[in-house]
């Protein structure tokens, strides 16, 4: 099939380039009527059914395309089912011990594992070796309620230069509090005679075994003693320090409550029976340490 192109030659005639006419073509209208060549409702209709056979092919091609396996790319998972399996068992842990404080204002415990050195021979023989050496003293754990006998301060020699704070020289801010905690401690303890030639039994921490603090209680006319290591159980403060401990976690702090409030509440609750159980519980603890068995 070719191109042909006509221009008018001014004349109101087509010719083409080389000058000739067009050729006219008849059409006999008999032979090929136009209404039975298209049918404008047909084509519509095929028209659609072109269009319903095209998406079927596009959503064959989409299936084929999904079945078809994805290769994964990049850094493989660090994390396998049994990474998973743990976090969500933690989870499910953490959400439980949640409700049970939130929800039902109960205490959770962690399980506590002493060191294997806290009962080693060496450690047992030095119970034992406390224990002998304080039982030939007037030590003696067993208390009495004290009695409102006087307010007027009880005066012991050098007690007025030792509670003076210019000649207590310490060698760090942690101890110096500390040994103003103390101050303060032997200042209620001189309201009653009956505490005189009383004995503190404070474990080992670096703060409590400072040479300064050891000087200082004995120049207020007071003893120091010092626990053997992993001993707690020898010690009645620990009893009482438990027992405020569950006491401040068993309820949530009230809206007029402070965390100083509650302590002071806890402590209060405390009655000197149940001091003087402390203090048996820890006497009790020496015929243990003279027998050389564990604690």
């Amino acid at each position: 099939m070719s191109l042909q192109f006509f221009f008018e030659d001014g004349k109101g005639n087509a010719i083409d380039e080389d000058g000739n006419k067009p050729v006219e073509m008849q059409i006999d209208e008999e032979s090929y009527p136009l209404d039975n060549i298209t049918n404008f409702e047909s084509a519509y209709n095929w028209y659609q059914e072109d269009q319903r056979e095209t998406e079927k092919r596009l959503k064959s091609i989409d299936v084929e395309e999904k079945e078809e396996p994805k290769v994964k790319r990049g850094r493989k998972p660090l994390l396998n089912e049994d990474h998973k399996k743990f976090l969500e068992e933690k989870l499910v842990r953490i959400l439980r011990q949640q409700f049970m404080v939130n929800e039902c204002a109960l205490s959770m415990k962690k399980a506590y594992f002493y060191p294997a050195e806290r009962n080693s021979p060496a450690k047992i023989q030095e119970r034992y070796d406390w224990v002998v050496r304080w039982s030939a003293t007037d030590l003696d754990y067993l208390i009495r309620r004290p009695y409102e006998a006087s307010n007027k301060k009880r005066k012991l020699p050098g007690a007025s230069q030792a509670s003076n704070s210019k000649a207590v020289k310490t060698r760090g801010t942690v101890t110096g509090y500390y040994i103003n905690f103390i101050a303060s401690t032997l200042d209620v303890m001189d309201r009653h005679e009956e505490f005189k030639n009383f004995f503190l039994v404070m474990d080992n921490v670096p703060i409590h075994t400072h040479e300064d603090i050891g000087r200082y209680i004995v120049a207020r006319g007071y003893g120091c003693v010092y626990l053997p290591p992993y001993s707690a159980e020898l010690n009645p403060i620990e009893q009482f320090w438990s027992v405020v401990k569950s006491k401040l976690k068993r309820n949530r702090l009230l809206d007029h409550e402070t965390l100083s409030s509650r302590i002071a509440d806890a402590c209060n609750s405390i009655l000197p029976s149940d001091l003087q159980g402390f203090c048996r519980y820890s006497e009790k603890k020496w015929a243990v340490c003279l027998d050389k068995k564990p604690l």
